[in-house]
């Protein structure tokens, strides 16, 4: 068994326990500000990996938080929580896994906090390019939640005089829909309903205004094979139950 000495600030000292799952702690000492952990481990690879999981744990965490609460002050806990364990698996760990292998080879005493603010430097910027990259994703997925229960408010209260109809989908931006006699909707100049995008995140457009202003006691969907998971989802999410999948029918065939 080898030993490095690590040196953690002593506003981490609730991390004990994660430092137990990564290491045998031999001895603990308190140095002011600073608690010295002299740690224990088989082999080279297993120190590096739980200094890294140290420096996620407590100094990348810390450094999320921080950045989200002064940028982002919109953010949740719970939010910012999922940004963090969101942005920890899209890091590139193998290219800080060979910054701290130099550090763990050539020294006995590791600063967790100073492997961060310094050795691992560069990592500031990607993780601030992360937490925008996050806050803007939940940022979309609530305006998409918000969207769609509007869009459930006014398909249950216009209660339309429509059975069935039928949405074919042709392609991931075409669709037909025909009513429950098989005959083509013909409001519209144009032989199918095109999508398109609100706010580059719903596929919101003539296709969902008119299933919601018909408000049909079913839905059913005809995909064709064609890829267009997004367009399903969203008919799934508004009209609930209403929806039910074609198994394979001669519109299907054609």
């Amino acid at each position: 068994m080898m030993q490095r000495v690590l040196h953690v600030s002593s506003e981490f000292d609730g991390m004990s326990e994660l430092i137990s799952e990564k290491f045998m702690i031999e001895d603990t000492v308190r140095l002011g500000g600073i608690t010295a952990v002299t740690v224990s481990y088989d082999s080279f690879s297993a120190l590096n990996t739980g200094i890294y999981d140290l420096i996620l744990n407590i100094s990348v965490r810390k450094f999320v938080f921080r950045f989200l609460y002064r940028n982002l002050k919109y953010l949740n806990i719970q939010e910012q929580n999922m940004i963090f364990k969101e942005l920890c698996g899209e890091l590139d760990r193998d290219r800080y896994m060979n910054t701290i292998s130099v550090l763990t080879a050539s020294r006995s005493i590791l600063n967790i906090e100073g492997i961060f603010n310094f050795a691992l430097h560069p990592m500031h910027e990607e993780l601030e390019m992360l937490c925008s990259e996050k806050a803007n994703e939940f940022s979309l997925k609530n305006e998409y939640l918000d969207f769609i229960r509007m869009l459930r408010f006014f398909a249950d209260i216009n209660y339309g005089n429509t059975d069935k109809l039928h949405v074919i989908i042709n392609s991931d931006d075409y669709a037909d829909v025909l009513d429950a006699d098989y005959n083509r909707i013909s409001r519209f100049e144009a032989p199918g309903v095109e999508f398109a995008y609100l706010n580059e995140l719903v596929e919101y457009d003539t296709l969902i205004s008119l299933l919601v202003e018909a408000s049909p006691k079913e839905i059913v969907l005809h995909c064709k094979g064609a890829d267009a998971e997004d367009v399903c989802e969203t008919i799934i999410n508004i009209f609930d139950d209403k929806v039910t999948f074609c198994g394979g029918c001669f519109l299907c065939r054609e």
